[in-house]
């Protein structure tokens, strides 16, 4: 079978290991495994680019080369030109790849742009598709009304519809009126836990990963810090990631007097650095204000480190049932604060204690499980 996989964010190489491309990157790998032909199509962006060979990538030009897809904005006249100009070029492009390739089915990586791409392409083209929904095609953009009525559309007419958390599912369904099912996929990073592992961290060391942006809350981190401190509770917070809010954020940590409490150590694109901070830290923190089911919480999941979430997307209750940690009310640096200190109270305890309640979420998302569940539905539509 010969999928072509419709993106707008994949990685520069296969090295790197950053934003949403690093799943569609890993997504890839796991159906060549079981024997696809993959191609993929992205719109081009600047940087060197790895000459892919197992999933060869088309790299479709357009006028924000310069930029990817998630540093435009809507309020930039320039940058409503580079969004109109995509809405052009894409559906050009899709054509010209599906035709060129053979393509037997398509996967749009995610409800917009690249579901609008796709859906132009199969009115040509004929070819079937289906779409994996990952939150912000379904929670963002269509607060807007003629992007939730666009999306609707592009769901309706798709042959199969997923969703990585079952929040996103819900939210397909009732947008589209047609069966979403949930797909448990998670990316390869995987963690595996080493025997005879030492953790030299004196303070209870919490880690943030994800992007420094409104939605990822790590203001309120920031925020609940500050009251940690000022009840002369030791801690310590490693924030990990890219994103447009690192210079308020640095600031906020200067201005508060923060510096021996939380480091803000940017993108570790590094694979064994990024697991030895899962392995090594206390206990993951999650501060989202909107999330479905982050990849970063199933990392975690993998290395046994349980976490103190929001009550966001699925996060209640994969936290909650498997007890895995503690969730709080989203955007309330207090209530964070207390679950943080809930869990310093318990210092190395916190893990320890939780060791075994890893077992059941890690089937949940056994990613070979997953695929081979994906490709059945997808014959199954081609037949």
């Amino acid at each position: 079978m010969r999928i072509g996989i419709i993106t707008h964010n994949y990685p520069s190489n296969s090295k790197e290991r950053k934003d949403a491309g690093t799943f569609v990157y890993d997504f890839a790998m796991n159906l060549i495994s079981k024997g696809c032909e993959v191609y993929i199509l992205s719109p081009n962006f600047k940087g060197k680019k790895e000459n892919y060979t197992k999933a060869p990538v088309t790299w479709f030009t357009w006028l924000g080369g310069k930029k990817k897809l998630g540093d435009l904005s809507l309020t930039n006249p320039t940058h409503l030109l580079y969004l109109a100009d995509l809405m052009i070029r894409g559906p050009i492009a899709t054509i010209k790849f599906v035709k060129k390739n053979k393509i037997d089915f398509c996967i749009c990586m995610w409800a917009y742009p690249s579901g609008f791409f796709t859906i132009v392409a199969k009115k040509f083209t004929k070819v079937p598709y289906g779409i994996i929904t990952l939150g912000s095609d379904i929670f963002v953009y269509t607060k807007f009304l003629p992007a939730k009525y666009l999306i609707s559309y592009i769901c309706k007419n798709a042959d199969a519809l997923f969703g990585n958390s079952y929040r996103i599912c819900d939210a397909v369904e009732n947008l589209s009126k047609k069966k979403c099912e949930f797909l448990a996929l998670s990316t390869s990073l995987k963690i595996k836990i080493p025997k005879n592992l030492k953790i030299k961290n004196k303070k209870f060391t919490f880690l943030f990963v994800g992007r420094l942006e409104k939605v990822k809350g790590p203001d309120i981190l920031i925020e609940s810090a500050k009251i940690l401190k000022k009840q002369k509770i030791k801690f310590e917070i490693l924030m990990v990631g890219p994103g447009t809010m690192y210079e308020f954020l640095k600031e906020k940590i200067n201005q508060y007097k923060l510096q021996d409490y939380v480091k803000l150590l940017g993108p570790i694109f590094n694979r064994k650095k990024l697991s030895n901070l899962f392995l090594t830290t206390d206990s993951l923190v999650i501060p989202s204000r909107s999330e479905s089911m982050p990849f970063v919480l199933i990392e975690a999941i993998y290395a046994g480190l349980p976490a103190v979430t929001t009550t966001v997307g699925d996060m209640k209750k994969m936290v909650n049932k498997y007890k895995i940690g503690f969730t709080t009310d989203p955007e309330n640096p207090k209530k964070l604060a207390v679950a943080m200190t809930r869990a310093i109270k318990e210092g190395k305890n916190f893990k320890n204690r939780r060791k075994r309640n890893f077992d059941k979420p890690r089937k949940i998302y056994d990613t070979d499980v997953s695929i081979k569940s994906f490709i059945k539905k997808i014959n199954k539509v081609l037949e």
